[in-house]
């Protein structure tokens, strides 16, 4: 029988039993799982695990296209698939979502709140546990540079935009991903220079992605966080910016035959009533930026909600019963995956971005720390935890638990502090 080694995948009563074997349990003979409030860690890897389903089902079918085509080729003597790189690529996918954050290491502080050390992450787009732990390391990035832009800047104020467009109809969101940020004449490169000449120059971008479970169509928008003068709002300034004539512009840019609906309203804080939202207050140490940050931190799009409407778990592609009819989840993957593949979906311009470098966080999200959520992740740590998913549980069971000894902990946050 020929083996297809381009079959990835991992055995999961194999790691079932590996870890059960060496898990500790309770007086009453029950496993210890994960307790750690809303971080939801075996929810996370729950859809973790649909979504790497998903995606080898993806590669079943594109080993079926190239049967159909005959275009598949099987070395004979070795089982080796050729000429399918789509099926290789979803079967990698697949391997690397299913082995996502199977093992977690944490450090336990006196009060019992734990902090990740340690983990292994596949960092793709569609992974529900890497997007929620990159939107988290974004969301602290961006409270650095914005600190230390307010520090720099204190005559400016945060104002934040949001621009749509009319819902894609499936099989058409890379075409309109292409519409809004595609080079030097995507719609957003020439709203960019737009806004520069009216002084808006130093901004965070984001892209987002979601889907309609009722009308099945995409919805991508803009989340644009930028900052401007604080003469901006008075009735002085020609280079004011109303919703109206934003609308226009994004028409214009984006070459609609309608007025997309758009939206932009300075930050404000969220203890004061809406008819502050525009009105200038000299006061700008009690903004609140909250809201505005979390906008542009999280990330392009929200896995969990592929499935939250629809489907428990992926069956066939299809989910539950009462569900055939109303759409195909492998469609939805599919198309998601392929039009995000290779996009830029989040920028920093001016200011910004020359204090991004100063700070040294890397542009680049594949090199983005998921572990680490600020600087003093595991400081005054006194318990070590390790957590191994189990498949069949569909849960995280503790292995290991061992006491840290200050003084080592010391010696390696001065050795941190020192290198």
């Amino acid at each position: 029988m020929q083996k297809n080694k381009i079959d990835y995948r991992i055995i999961p009563a194999e790691n079932d039993k590996r870890v059960k074997n060496k898990a500790i349990y309770d007086s009453n003979g029950n496993y210890l799982s994960l307790e750690d409030g809303r971080s939801r860690w075996q929810v996370r890897k729950n859809y973790g695990i649909n979504f790497a389903k998903i995606m080898r089902a993806l590669g079943a079918e594109e080993l079926e296209k190239a049967k159909k085509n005959n275009t598949l080729q099987i070395n004979e003597e070795t089982g080796e698939v050729s000429n399918t790189p789509e099926a290789r690529r979803y079967f990698i996918k697949s391997y690397r979502m299913a082995e996502c954050g199977l093992r977690l290491d944490f450090k336990i502080d006196g009060s019992g709140a734990k902090k990740l050390s340690n983990a292994h992450f596949c960092r793709d787009r569609l992974c529900p546990m890497c997007m929620w732990r990159l939107s988290r390391r974004l969301a602290w990035e961006t409270n650095q540079i914005v600190d230390k832009y307010m520090k720099q800047c204190p005559d400016m104020i945060p104002i934040i935009m949001s621009l749509t467009v009319k819902n894609p109809e499936m099989g058409e969101l890379s075409k309109m991903m292409d519409v809004l940020s595609s080079g030097k004449s995507g719609a957003w490169q020439l709203l960019q220079k737009w806004l520069g000449r009216r002084g808006i120059k130093d901004y965070i971008r984001t892209v987002e992605v979601t889907f309609n479970y009722v009308s099945h169509t995409w919805h991508p928008h803009l989340h644009i966080l930028a900052f401007v003068l604080k003469d901006y709002f008075s009735k002085e300034n020609k280079n004011y910016i109303s919703h109206s004539l934003l609308g226009e512009e994004w028409k214009h840019v984006c070459k609609l035959d309608y007025t997309p609906v758009v939206d932009i309203r300075r930050c404000y804080d969220k203890n004061v009533g809406a008819n502050e939202r525009i009105k200038f207050d000299s006061d700008i140490k009690t903004a609140d930026f909250a809201g505005a940050i979390r906008e542009t931190a999280k990330y392009c799009v929200k896995p969990l909600k592929l499935f939250s409407n629809s489907f428990d778990d992926y069956d066939d592609g299809l989910g539950r019963e009462e569900e055939k009819s109303k759409v195909n989840v492998k469609d939805v993957v599919r198309e998601l995956d392929e039009a995000l593949s290779g996009r830029r979906l989040r920028a920093l311009g001016g200011k910004l971005k020359t204090i991004a470098k100063e700070l040294k966080l890397d542009d680049d999200e594949n090199k983005k720390d998921l572990i680490h959520n600020d600087d003093n992740a595991t400081a005054e740590a006194v318990w070590e935890e390790i957590y191994e998913y189990v498949f069949e549980d569909k849960d995280y069971y503790l292995t290991e638990r061992d006491e840290i000894a200050q003084e080592q902990e010391q010696e390696k946050k001065f050795d941190l502090d020192t290198g």
